[in-house]
């Protein structure tokens, strides 16, 4: 497997990285920057990192995957199995409260288009979309590089981390007891689906005024984290993790258990058509395999709707 992160010195593209050189060291990894040196200097060090973690599983003589740096036009990603697409432009005045992420969308727009018309002429490879706002670049670049439906993935696996940690703590219980997926945007339309969540074996139960204080959590949390830590930063850990999940189960390596929601082109399902909304998806080795259907709640459908509408309407006022 080998996978390039294009945007890979970015802080987002380098916590994946970690991630994987230390866990999967048999994934070939490509940091692609427009800062060729500092995505050399963080491939070195991902390299030494890995000596420190993974060296028994290689006591065979087998060598670990290659890491490799560079730009985009010193560095060919027609090999590649996958792409990682976490490059972004500095965070814009006024994206570092509630909303922010909105904010990138006229920043980012034109990059991402630039990056499909780099790529168009590769066969299609399954790409995950990180740069935000997350479901309108994963929309635009899929309009623009006119690949199958089943490559596009826009990142959103964050809201389903905070969501397990808001309810673990709230309810006392290991994250790992809650299954709780997030439908909808990687924004403010953000929608818990709270009727296929459960809490152990157990169905789990909450009032609307817990409800209301959780779907605040989500959207207001990671503007805490970038207040904490300035605005250069991100959530880079929680972001990084899930970005290298999702490579791991591209890879083969990992099986996913419950059903991810990732943002992918809706065809008619949930009834809507056409657009990038995080919806529950069965990944394998190519992609989406398939989009599943749950019944949702009235309220659930009506949430995924209007995110789905917002996200129709960036793009068409932009």
């Amino acid at each position: 497997m080998h996978v390039a992160i294009i945007g890979g010195a970015g802080t987002v593209g380098v916590s994946a990285g970690f991630d994987l050189a230390v866990s999967k060291p048999t994934i070939e990894i490509s940091l692609i920057d427009v800062d060729a040196d500092a995505a050399r200097g963080h491939a070195i060090d991902l390299m030494h990192a890995r000596t420190m973690r993974c060296l028994p599983q290689f006591s065979g003589g087998r060598a670990p995957a290659p890491i490799r740096a560079g730009t985009y036009e010193s560095m060919s990603v027609a090999d590649a199995d996958c792409l990682a697409i976490t490059a972004s432009v500095p965070r814009p005045p006024d994206a570092a409260k509630r909303g922010g992420r909105a904010k990138f969308l006229h920043a980012n727009r034109e990059m991402i288009i630039s990056i499909a018309d780099q790529v168009a002429d590769l066969p299609p490879k399954p790409t995950i979309i990180v740069t935000n706002p997350a479901d309108r670049m994963a929309q635009l670049f899929w309009m623009s590089v006119g690949w199958p439906r089943a490559m596009i993935m826009g990142y959103s696996l964050s809201e389903t981390a905070r969501t397990a940690d808001w309810l673990s703590r709230h309810f006392d219980v290991a994250p790992t007891n809650i299954y709780c997926p997030v439908m909808g945007e990687h924004g403010e339309e953000v929608v818990p689906i709270l009727s296929q969540a459960s809490l152990g074996q157990e169905e789990l139960r909450i009032t609307e005024q817990e409800k209301s204080a959780l779907r605040d959590y989500i959207r207001d949390v990671p503007y805490d984290v970038i207040q904490l830590r300035g605005e250069a930063e991100t959530s880079r850990w929680v972001t990084g993790a899930g970005l290298s999940q999702i490579i791991k189960i591209l890879a083969g390596d990992v099986n996913p258990g419950r059903p991810l929601c990732l943002s992918t082109p809706v065809d008619g399902q949930y009834g809507i058509e056409d657009v990038c909304v995080s919806v529950p998806v069965q990944l394998g080795t190519e992609g989406v395999e398939r989009i599943i259907e749950w019944p949702l709640t009235e309220e659930e459908l009506s949430g995924l709707h209007t995110a789905a509408e917002s996200i129709e309407q960036d793009l068409v006022g932009s």
